[in-house]
């Protein structure tokens, strides 16, 4: 027997998506991908510094593994890594005078601070005047001490952090303003 009152209601299909949510998801995906930050520190590894300054050497290094510079008559070793220089004195050094400037230059990404990470027995201008330019380091070696063998001076090395996007962000965006184009005329162009 059938009942006189049934009506068929249509069901609603669940994985249907509406071209409001396809929008809105293109939006917030290209928005979290468009600003890939680059990185605060810079990677010194594989860059080649030029280096000038009285009884410095070698002209020229490239930053890798090991001491890249000795100076003030091989008693003081300069130690770049990927983003600091690490100064050590060596024999019995406990002061010098007369070295000026010692200038390390040709940094390929643009350095935005230089501050001292720690100070193990350094004393004079190498502590109170050293200076920076986007592609150099310069430490004031005209006067200065050390109290021991082995005092380490860290100086911390940063370029800046820009929102940048990658290639893979930028197809990102294209697609997905795309999608929210394709779907805003569907929905209007009826």
């Amino acid at each position: 027997m059938r009942n006189a009152n049934f009506q068929r209601t249509p069901h609603k299909n669940p994985m249907k998506i509406s071209s409001t949510s396809l929008t809105f998801a293109a939006i917030v995906g290209s928005l979290m991908l468009s600003t890939t930050p680059v990185r605060a520190n810079p990677n010194l590894i594989g860059v080649t510094v030029t280096a000038t300054g009285t009884d410095l050497s070698p002209p020229t290094a490239t930053i890798g593994p090991g001491i890249e510079f000795t100076g003030i008559s091989g008693d003081m070793n300069f130690d770049f890594d990927a983003n600091s220089l690490t100064v050590t004195s060596q024999g019995n050094l406990t002061g010098w005078g007369g070295f000026g400037p010692y200038t390390f230059s040709g940094f390929t990404e643009p350095i935005t601070s230089l501050s001292i990470g720690s100070n193990n027995g350094f004393a004079g201008k190498i502590v109170d005047n050293f200076s920076f330019t986007t592609d150099s380091i310069t430490l004031d070696m005209s006067d200065g001490s050390v109290n021991s063998a082995g005092g380490t001076l860290v100086f911390n090395i940063n370029s800046s952090t820009n929102s940048v996007p990658d290639a893979g962000s930028s197809l990102a965006m294209l697609g997905g303003s795309l999608i929210g184009l394709a779907a805003l005329r569907r929905r209007f162009g009826r």
